[in-house]
Order: structure tokens, then sequence, then C-alpha cells
């Protein structure tokens, strides 16, 4: 969610609160307007996982009969012809495997081969700094393979500021790069992108740190990442794939990897998709955490801490804001920003308060996995649809009520699972009436921190959980919460009991915020639906 939408929103809850005072005290369940059930198509039903990873993809062997390249600066050495040696500038101009060993203090290494081409460079204990340049570039290929040898240890590193035409990484290439081998791989520069791949990028069975300026990985194609343990350390994103000319592509699957991430912007971006099948990805500062129009989590942990939001499923630019540079308004007197009173001005306000913020396209699927979000905007924020059919997850959403642990702009719906999510009331959305399992939005008196638990009417314990932030508002729910059932919930040494007279359970005081998300319509309709209190 954006800064203005976050600033009108909370400027209009100030303005609905004050309108609704004169209408008592009485808690009630709010009975929110039918939402039709919808499907999602997923990504990972028609992907075909098969075609993604190529035997040699991941696979660590290379020939031992390759040719080799041995690096010293000023007198580089090698036993094939198809390598030309030009000061500490090594150029491959023909296909087959190259053993490289050495360091260049100020050099690099070239491939310009032929459109079909297949080229696998094994680094062995290979020590590459360029000043102004890529340390690895590739100019033309079929595809080049980067294979870090067995027990072995390479660094690659840019030193200065890039000055070429059009190569802006310590590894740069063209056409299709994989990086595979079970050595070690070390990335770094201060000055560019780690990792650039303007084709299909694969990342195999392999152990990369990556340390660099802006992007830790970009690729305009793909990012395909497979058995790998990666340490992405970058200024802006750690994983990013963007395509503005072909939507089929700028896609991300992440599947058996350990993955850590320490980002200035997102942690993980596409202009697509973004598919996790399993593994470790353990998000520990971001500005936002995992952003694509479309995520879907199938299993594996996810961990995300994230200054702003968790998830964002929307087709927004990741450079839209920079960190900690979304004010959020202290009092509800706030007049909502219009900086140029133009009619475009106006429109833009009126898509920032939500009344046109919505996108078909976008969606968040959570089918399995652990997830855990920490966000310091919205923890887990669709402009489209939210389904979650199974996997546990827990959102430490925001201390303030410009944001919420759940938002959406079209619906959302939950199957399966269990889900816990703290958060504050002023923004807070939960599932919408087509679920099929039981959920509460529950909202107390006081700001509270601690422990959470939730409990059947025989004192059963279904679910308890920590939160060590402030919140007033927690979203609940497990196949054990069913409708004509009761429960109680506590929060720190507040207790709320529940009688659940459907499958959704909300209170009224938790849903003026997101509604507002969904046009002043919904709202008003809402607001006409109050019923009766159904507390016990």
């Amino acid at each position: 969610m954006n800064m203005i939408k976050k600033i009108v929103a909370a400027a209009m809850i100030g303005v609905l609160a004050l309108g609704l005072i004169g209408c008592g005290n009485t808690q009630t369940e709010q009975e929110t307007p039918s939402v039709t059930d919808f499907t999602l198509t997923s990504v990972s039903e028609t992907l075909d996982r098969s075609t993604i990873f190529t035997e040699r993809d991941l696979s660590a062997e290379y020939d031992e009969n390759a040719y080799t390249i041995t690096l010293a600066d000023g007198s580089s050495s090698t036993d094939c012809e198809s390598v030309n040696i030009s000061g500490n500038t090594v150029t491959i101009t023909d296909t087959g495997t190259y053993k490289i060993s050495g360091t260049l203090t100020n050099g690099k290494i070239s491939v310009e081969a032929q459109d079909d081409d297949k080229i696998q460079l094994v680094l062995n204990n290979v020590q590459i700094t360029n000043e102004n340049d890529s340390a690895i570039y590739v100019e033309n290929a079929k595809k080049v393979f980067v294979t870090a040898a067995e027990g072995t240890t390479s660094s690659i590193t840019n030193a200065g500021e890039f000055t070429g035409k059009s190569a802006d990484g310590v590894i740069y290439s063209k056409d299709d790069l994989t990086l595979n081998g079970t050595g070690i791989l070390n990335i770094s520069t201060q000055y560019g992108h780690g990792i650039v791949c303007n084709d299909d990028l694969k990342i195999c069975s392999t152990n990369i740190t990556v340390n660099a300026k802006n992007h830790a990985v970009k690729a305009s194609n793909s990012i395909s990442i497979s058995g790998a343990e990666l340490e992405l350390i970058s200024g802006e994103d750690a994983l990013h794939c963007d395509n503005d000319e072909d939507e089929e592509k700028g896609c991300i699957y992440l599947t058996g990897s350990t993955i850590l991430i320490n980002s200035q912007d997102d942690a993980i971006h596409s202009s697509n998709y973004i598919v996790i099948d399993d593994g470790k990805t353990d998000i520990q500062n971001c500005n936002e955490g995992i952003e694509a129009t479309k995520i879907e989590i199938n299993g594996g942990e996810v961990s995300v801490v994230s200054t702003d939001d968790g998830f964002n499923a929307s087709t927004g630019s990741s450079s839209e804001n920079t960190p900690n540079e979304k004010p959020v308004p202290t009092n509800n007197s706030q007049s909502i920003p219009n900086s140029d009173n133009t009619e475009q001005g106006q429109l833009r306000a009126k898509n920032n308060m939500g009344m046109t913020d919505t996108d078909e396209g976008c969606h968040i699927i959570i089918a399995g996995g652990t997830v855990s979000i920490d966000a310091g905007g919205d923890g887990l924020d669709s402009n489209g649809y939210l389904l979650q059919t199974g996997g546990d997850v827990t959102v430490y959403g925001p201390e303030n009520s410009g944001n919420g642990a759940i938002d959406y702009g079209i619906a959302s719906k939950i199957t399966g699972g269990t889900i816990v999510a703290f958060g504050m009331s002023g923004m807070a959305e939960s599932f919408d009436d087509c679920s099929t399992q039981g959920s509460i939005l529950a909202v107390f008196d006081e700001e509270t921190s601690g422990e959470f638990t939730l409990k059947s009417s025989l004192g059963k314990e279904l679910i308890s959980s920590e939160c060590t932030k402030k919140y007033n508002c927690v979203t609940v729910s497990t196949p054990d919460i069913k409708a004509g059932t009761r429960y109680t919930l506590q929060a720190g040494e507040q207790t709320k009991k529940i009688k659940m007279t459907s499958t959704v359970y909300k209170d009224s005081s938790a849903s003026i915020g997101g509604k507002i998300n969904r046009g002043a319509k919904n709202f008003n309709e809402a607001k006409n639906n109050n019923q009766p209190p159904q507390e016990n």
C-alpha cells in the first residue's frame, strides 16, 4: 500500500469514527455484504517443473580433461587455441569446458562465442577483481555454466564504478546463465549489481554469497533456484526479475534452497510470479518482503521481517518508495493530501483511497509450509485476491492503524491451514464469508502484547502464539473453528468470548478501515447491516 493511500485511509477512519460516535457503545458483530465465491487458477497448477532445470543445470560435474586457463597479472596462460589473452583480459570464443585457476587484480574473463555454443567455466580457487567492469562477462553464447569446483573458494569482485556501456554486474550475461557446483563463490561490489542475466538465470546446488550496492541477483526473464545455499546482501532488491516487454516473463521459482536475505529494498521482487515450493527463505531485513503480481507458497519455511509490507501482490514498482519514508498520521483530523488541487490530483487521491485500487490479476495463495511475517506495513497485502488452503501462517502486523495485518483489494477466502494475524483495528481485514473454514476477527478494548490463546467452550487450547509487538486486533482461523460453537480468546490480561453464528465472525469495530479499501459503497452497506450482539 503506498504512502498516500495510507494517509488517506487513516484520515477517513477518523472521519468515519466521528460519524459513528452517536450510534452508541454497544459492541456488535458486523455482518458484511456477501462475497460471491471465487476460484483462482494458480501458477503452481500449470507450472511444468520438469522443464525448469536441465540435468546439466543440477549437476556439479565437469570434464576433468577440460581446457585449462591459469590467471596471472600480465602473464595468464592457456592450452586452448580458442582462448585469446590480451593483458589481463581472457576471451573465450568456442564451445567447451574451461578449468580456471589463479588471480587477476584488475582483469576479466569474457565469453564471445557463437549462438549455439555452450560453455562451462569451472572456477578452481579463482580470485578476480575488476576496477570498472564485469569480472565475468558473457557477450554471446547459447548458455554459460559457471561451476564452483568442489572443495574450492573463489571470489569475484568489482572495485570501482562501472564505466562500460552495458555491463553493470560483477557477473554479467546477455544470454542464459547457470551457476552451480559444490564449491564456494563470493561476489561483491560497492558500485553495481552482483549477478545480472538478460535471459534465464538458474542457480543450483551451490554456495554463493553476494554483497552488492544495487540488486544482488537480477534477471530479465526468470530466476530459478534449486538446492542452493545463498546469502544475499543488497542496497536494492536481493532477488529481482522484471520484464516490462513480455508479461509472461519476469518469474521467480524457488525450491529446496536455503536463502538468507538482508536488503534495503524488496527482498524478492518479480513483475510476474513468485512460487516457493519448499526450502528455507529467511528474510531478516528489507523494505518489502516478497512482491509480485502473483505470490504462491506451497511449502518450506518463509520468514520475513520488513519495514513495509511483508507480502505484496501488486503490479506496482518496487522503487515507488524508499525505506522508512512512509509517515503515518498520528491524529484523526489530518486532511487528505492533495498537492496540486488538479483533477488529476483528485483522481489520484480517489485511487489511493481504494475506490479503484484493485487488480483482478493479483493474488496471494498460501497452500502449505510455515510462514512468519513481521511487518511495519501490511502483513499480507494483495491488490486482488487472498486465498489460504493450507500451511501455518503467523503475521505480526503493524503497530499503527494506517496498515493492516491482512489487506486485500477484492476478496479473500480460507479453506484450510491455520493463521494468527496480530495488528491494529483501524485497517483490519479478515476472510470473507465465502470461506469454508471458520475464522474470527476480534478487537480488544486495549492495546496489549504477549501471549494469545484460543480455547474451545470446554477449555481446550486450540492455538497459542506469542506477539512481542503491540496489538488490539487478532484474526485467527483453524480447522477447529466451527459455526454454532463458542470460543474464548485471551490476549494478555484481556478475555473475549465469541459465539460463532456463521463461519466468519468479525467485530464491527474492526471493519471500518478495511471497508475503505474496497470503497465507500461497501462501507455504507456494511454499516447498515449491523446486527444485535452475538457475544456471550
